[in-house]
């Protein structure tokens, strides 16, 4: 029911859009598109991670970040906490091996993929961390 009101409202949106395009023919229009996205429960209690980075003049990165989870799946929330000290450990010394220029705004995608992989490979037995979200990524660069 939630995907047709979603599907509803995106075709709402998409029609707005187009009638405002042909109002404003002068100018550039937007294409409004809807994607299917999945909800998502937040871990959100990890520990900022300072590290320097792997450049033989090394950066200083601060990272703080947020684990989602399968919506209202405690179990994967009573894990993550479980498993919060070892979790930390592993992104610390991921950030580590990284160098200034993987913190780069069109690396994060990329980052945050790896770290997913690796917490499911890793770290996770029974639950799934379905994404990942920088809270704060500060690379500081001394010359």
């Amino acid at each position: 029911m939630k995907r047709f009101f979603l599907g509803l409202f995106c075709v709402f949106i998409s029609a707005f859009a187009f009638a405002q395009t042909a109002v404003d023919q002068g100018k550039n229009f937007v294409v409004y598109s809807c994607v299917d996205f999945e909800s998502f429960d937040w871990y959100e209690s990890l520990d900022q991670i300072n590290v320097k980075t792997a450049d033989e003049n090394p950066a200083t990165v601060s990272v703080r970040l947020s684990l989602g989870y399968k919506k209202d799946d405690k179990a994967a929330c009573t894990e993550i906490a479980n498993r919060r000290i070892e979790i930390v450990d592993m992104l610390r010394r991921f950030f580590s091996e990284q160098t200034a220029n993987d913190f780069k705004p069109q690396n994060e995608e990329i980052l945050r993929q790896k770290i997913k992989d690796l917490l499911n490979d890793t770290i996770l037995i029974d639950s799934r961390i379905r994404d990942v979200r920088f809270t704060q990524l500060d690379v500081t660069r001394s010359y």
